[in-house]
């Protein structure tokens, strides 16, 4: 039967056999769904899904934050955010959360490696800044700023038609916020960017780095630099204490390193670890035990050439002690110590020192999983080591002290770098132009350029033997090898008395600072004499002075009507000088002298 030839069609049913060939394979799948969908949309209470749901454009912004709750605050103050959703953890956690602001919803996650959510505080930096038009830029910024955002780019008129600037917010994350001014067409625009191109000057030098100091924020700081004594033979070169004899700032020298410790009143202690290299690790490991350290690994040979131990001091600090097995017990590029840091997510750490301080990466060993076992980066004469925070090596936050030749330039960088700030550049009495940024990884890098008035100080001092005796700067200042410095309560006033009594030329005269500050040089005949503002913690200091005049009597008087007091009436003295006593409204002593006779 199967091969027994068809009947005969007839002819007239030709055309409708091929309009059912043709529609053999409909409806067609795709048409039966939207069929389907469209008459539930028409079916009363039937639920409708939108592809996109209702309030959401196509794209939507995510911000990855370490501190999400925090964040959404200071959206909320600094930008009129609000808050649409939140979902958390029972422990209050966020898991996730929405915020509008203006017309515009952004989402909120929270920082979860394991996720590959990573934010601007791991990362060292943020890769995608969000763009905010606002009705009034001027002050949307102005109310950001007072939030607690930084301004990296001022507001401005740009040249393609809108009033912005760029803000840093204090979770890392970047916004271009403006307020659009003009349209411009494409031709315009196009003609814009060649002359804005051609105005644009080649760019500064790269501020520089010079040294990194490591700064030793302790409880009991007097006592930690006897231990740094006793265990590594370190030599105290400075210390200022505060009115209860609290160590406010000191510098203790190790080889050919200085570290820097004071007293944790208004901040907390942040022990850290060093690497101290010695002519001999085995004894310097033994006399910081009998001093009070805790072992922390016995010396041994190790595969990169060091003879190393490990001790912690009775402050928390950790000591990598260490003999380079060569030439020098020092390695060539290093020095008696080096920082060592433990930081999660070392390779993004690295990052960031090169983009915020110039800094160098000369070494790096890595793991096959690409986390870094050991890095040297070097900033300026400086070199700061890190290895990846693993087992009993934890991440220790550091205090640094950063030494550039530009602090504002060098603290722009940092915050764009991904850097939060801790205070802005401003002067010091100290004479340091300084500012404080915090580096993703919990840092903190406090940066110094010396104030022109140091500087200047700076440059008259000797360079060599043969110009120890005296120098003269540019302007003919004449200072010896050694200039009395007074702290006082007012400068103003010692100037005035200074210049009433005894003549005095006043050279440099600079008031400001913060705290307030002023500072003073003067000149006496050919001697000068410097003085500063005895800021808080600082205790106003009295001196005695010998003062060789041609008049005693004459020079005892003008002191008088200047408001000195009388300790002893011009006299003859049996050295042969004739001599005076006054004391002024400080408590400096001034002896008034001139040679009377020669003395056999």
């Amino acid at each position: 039967m199967t091969n027994a030839p068809l009947p005969p069609i007839d002819p007239q049913l030709t055309p409708l056999l091929q309009i059912a060939a043709d529609l053999r394979d409909l409806p067609r799948a795709d048409f039966k769904a939207r069929l389907k969908a469209d008459l539930q949309r028409r079916v009363p209470g039937a639920p409708t899904v939108k592809p996109i749901p209702a309030g959401y454009h196509t794209a939507t912004p995510c911000l990855v934050l370490r501190d999400p709750v925090g964040a959404i605050e200071f959206y909320k103050r600094a930008f009129g955010a609000t808050e649409l959703m939140r979902f958390a953890d029972p422990n209050g956690q966020i898991l996730h959360a929405e915020i509008a602001v203006g017309d515009s919803r952004i989402a909120i996650a929270p920082e979860v490696p394991e996720w590959g959510n990573l934010g601007p505080q791991a990362l060292g930096g943020s890769a995608v800044p969000i763009q905010l038009y606002v009705e009034d830029v001027d002050a949307f910024a102005q109310r950001a700023v007072g939030a607690g955002a930084t301004v990296l780019i001022p507001i401005a008129d740009q040249f393609y038609g809108d009033r912005a600037g760029r803000l840093a917010d204090p979770f890392g994350h970047i916004w271009i916020v403006g307020t659009h001014k003009e349209d411009v067409s494409t031709e315009e625009m196009r003609r814009r960017v060649e002359a804005w191109t051609h105005e644009q000057v080649a760019e500064p030098p790269v501020a520089r780095a010079y040294r990194v100091e490591p700064h030793l924020p302790v409880e009991g700081a007097s006592r930690l630099i006897d231990f740094l004594q006793h265990a590594f033979g370190a030599e105290e070169t400075s210390r200022h204490t505060r009115p209860d004899g609290s160590v406010a700032h000191a510098e203790v020298r190790i080889g050919d390193s200085v570290i820097t410790i004071g007293e944790a009143l208004e901040v907390k202690p942040a022990p850290t670890a060093l690497h101290l290299y010695v002519p001999d690790a085995d004894a310097s490991y033994a006399r910081a035990l009998r001093a009070g350290a805790t072992s922390v690994q016995e010396p041994a040979d190790q595969h990169y050439g060091d003879r190393e131990a490990g001790v912690q001091d009775p402050f928390g600090n950790r000591w990598y002690i260490s003999t380079h097995q060569g030439e020098s017990y020092i390695p060539e590029g290093l020095h008696s110590i080096s920082s060592y840091l433990h930081p999660h997510g070392a390779p993004q750490l690295i990052d960031f020192l090169k983009r915020a301080f110039g800094a160098e990466e000369v070494f790096r060993a890595q793991a096959p999983d690409g986390s870094v076992v050991h890095a040297k980066i070097r900033l300026g004469e400086s070199v700061v080591e890190m290895g990846e925070a693993h087992g009993p090596y934890q991440p220790m936050p550091t205090v640094y002290h950063l030494y550039v030749d530009d602090t504002d330039a060098v603290y722009r960088r940092a915050l764009a770098a991904g850097a939060v700030s801790l205070s802005e550049p401003a002067d010091q009495p100290w004479g340091y132009r300084n500012a404080g940024v915090r580096d993703p990884a919990g840092n903190q890098w406090w940066v110094n350029t010396p104030t022109k008035s140091r500087a200047r100080k700076e440059r008259r001092a000797p360079e060599s033997a043969a110009s120890a005796a005296r120098t003269t700067d540019e302007a003919g200042v004449n200072f010896h090898t050694i200039t009395p410095f007074l702290q006082v309560r007012d400068v103003g006033e010692t100037v005035t008395f200074l210049k009433a009594a005894f003549g005095a030329e006043v050279i440099v005269f600079e008031r400001g600072g913060d705290p307030p500050h002023d500072h003073a040089d003067l000149r006496i005949g050919d001697s000068m004499i410097m003085m500063g503002e005895a800021i808080p913690g600082y205790t106003p200091t009295t001196s005695a002075f010998y003062l060789s005049v041609a008049d005693v009597d004459a020079a005892y008087a003008r002191a008088l009507r200047a408001g000195a007091t009388s300790q002893q009436p011009p006299k003859e003295m049996p050295w042969g000088h004739r001599m005076a006593h006054v004391k002024d409204a400080l408590g400096n002593s001034w002896f008034i002298a001139a040679r009377e006779k020669k003395v056999d």
